[in-house]
């Protein structure tokens, strides 16, 4: 019986072990760092301590070491489980972003060296809108934004990140050298309330947000 149950531990054990690891095998409370303009100093907690730089996804240059890494905008230096990141300010004008590259170490099968990867993002300049909300009616109509920025990377290729717009009977217009966006909506025949979420330059991570909502008849 002493038997039995020893066996018993060790299985359950080695299902503890891996449970947690599943996809990158070392997990975290936050994989993305991001950050504003003036950059700053923020850190994670990677959840496991048996883990190191290994290296960054495209930036050249950079110095790696195990609990430190160096590039020319930001740093990283490894505390046990935590990670710290530092960012210099951005006078690119551009948003910046890598993709580090850690390792497991000292775990048990795939987990010995399979790879995970901490984002870092530093927007440029932002970008301030005169509001973030459209309500229309079932009939449709017009309305406008004004766009407050230094950035003109989106106007490079405008773009809307979000809920296909041409379903829902909305046009969108670039102004005025980018300084006035206006939404135009079709008659609601849909039968339903109408709601599309947009993210203007770079989804999720850049860009303000626009939530426009059309009633239904």
């Amino acid at each position: 019986m002493k038997y039995l149950f020893l066996l018993f531990c060790i299985i359950l054990c080695s299902c503890e072990y891996n449970s947690g690891r599943v996809g990158t095998c070392v997990p975290m409370e936050g994989g993305v760092f991001r950050f504003n303009l003036q950059g700053g100093i923020d850190s994670t907690n990677i959840y496991d301590s048996w883990w190191s730089f290994t290296g960054v996804r495209k930036e050249e240059g950079c110095e790696v070491k195990p609990d430190t890494i160096e590039c020319s905008w930001f740093s990283m230096v490894k505390r046990k489980s935590i990670v710290f990141a530092s960012v210099k300010q951005n006078n690119t004008g551009q948003r910046r972003y890598e993709d580090v590259k850690i390792k497991g170490n000292g775990g048990r099968g795939e987990c010995s060296d399979e790879r995970g990867e901490i984002t870092i993002i530093q927007c440029p300049e932002p970008m301030e809108l005169s509001k973030d909300e459209f309500l229309f009616s079932s009939e449709g109509g017009i309305d406008s934004v004004i766009v407050t920025t230094s950035r003109k990377s989106w106007l490079e290729h405008p773009s809307f990140y979000g809920d296909p717009i041409k379903d829902h009977g909305l046009t969108i217009d670039v102004i005025d050298d980018g300084e006035k966006i206006i939404f135009s909506a079709s008659k609601n025949e849909s039968g339903k309330e109408i709601i599309t979420n947009l993210t203007l330059d770079d989804p999720w991570v850049c860009g303000p947000h626009i939530r426009i909502v059309q009633a239904t008849e």
